[in-house]
């Protein structure tokens, strides 16, 4: 048997999101349940939403093509 690769950063990160997405819509969790993880994918979302401009505005300052 194949050993397990170990994922990249960004693969361990987009899946748990995926997870958490499913968590939040999941009928077989009740509300506060489905409240927890939805809080975690707003609280995401709104710091990559602040991060974005920080962001972009490094990328304007070392593009170099």
């Amino acid at each position: 048997m194949k050993p397990h690769e170990p994922e990249s950063p960004l693969e361990e990160l987009l899946g748990q999101i995926s997870k958490w997405k499913v968590e939040a819509s999941s009928d077989h969790n009740d509300g506060w349940t489905k409240q927890h993880y939805q809080r975690m994918l707003d609280e995401v979302k709104d710091k990559l939403n602040r991060a974005l401009p920080e962001i972009e505005k490094g990328e304007e300052l070392d593009n170099y093509d």
